[in-house]
This record gives C-alpha cells, structure tokens and sequence, in this order.
C-alpha cells in the first residue's frame, strides 16, 4: 500500500544534477564571453588570426600594441571616479588644452562637491588661465 503523506506536508524541490551541470555551464560560458570582452576593450592579447595556433601563443611582444587609451581617457558615458577626473585633468593641462581642463574640472567640483581636490592640480590650473 502507498505511503500518504500528511495534508500539511508539501513535498520537497529538488534540483537535478542535470539542472546543476547546464547552470555551471552557463555561468561559465558568460564568464568567459565576459572575459573575452574586457580583454579585448583593454588591449590585452586574446587568441585571434595573429595567434600560432601550433603552440597557443599571442603574437610576439615586438607585434603587440598596447592599448591607446587610459581609463581615465575611456568612453565619454563611462563613470569616473574623482581621481581618474583629476587625471584627465592633468593630461589635458601636459597637452596645453587649459579651457578643456577648465571645464573638467568644473564639471568634477559639482559631481563631487565633498572630494578634496589636489591643490598642485588647483595652482596649476589657476596658473595656466593667467
């Protein structure tokens, strides 16, 4: 004769080891894509058409190219942290572009109005708009 369960007990869900597999598999895969995308957005070598397949090597050091851009220098939408806004600043005041760097770092005062500011950065400014 089968066994009833009580009226108040609800039987117990149980994942599958199936269920387990494909759900590790899937976060891997997206780890990897993930991977894969912030390699190649930092210039970092990944396997390509330039990669010897023979031994699974990225091109030699001599063909690398390093990539062009800071992160301070990235996306125009990307969010900056006050200390990567000061950076900018500064390599727009070492490339002579004063009002740019003006302009960025009235922009940082009223994105960070708490966040202490390097003063040099502050004198050197003040000194370039003279």
């Amino acid at each position: 004769m089968p066994h009833k369960q009580h009226p108040a007990h609800k039987p117990e869900r149980s994942i599958t080891y199936t269920t387990i597999i494909l759900l590790l598999i899937i976060a891997t895969v997206l780890i990897a894509a993930v991977l894969i995308n912030n390699n190649r957005q930092n210039g970092t070598p990944v396997l390509d058409e330039s990669t010897d397949m023979s031994t699974g090597s990225p091109p030699e050091a001599s063909q690398y190219q390093p990539p062009q851009k800071m992160a301070a220098d990235s996306a125009p939408f990307a969010i900056l942290t006050p200390e990567m806004w000061q950076t900018r600043i500064e390599k727009l005041l070492e490339q002579g572009e004063t009002e740019k760097a003006s302009s960025e770092m009235i922009k940082l005062e009223e994105a960070y109005p708490d966040f202490d500011i390097d003063k040099t950065l502050l004198e050197r400014l003040q000194h370039n708009e003279r």
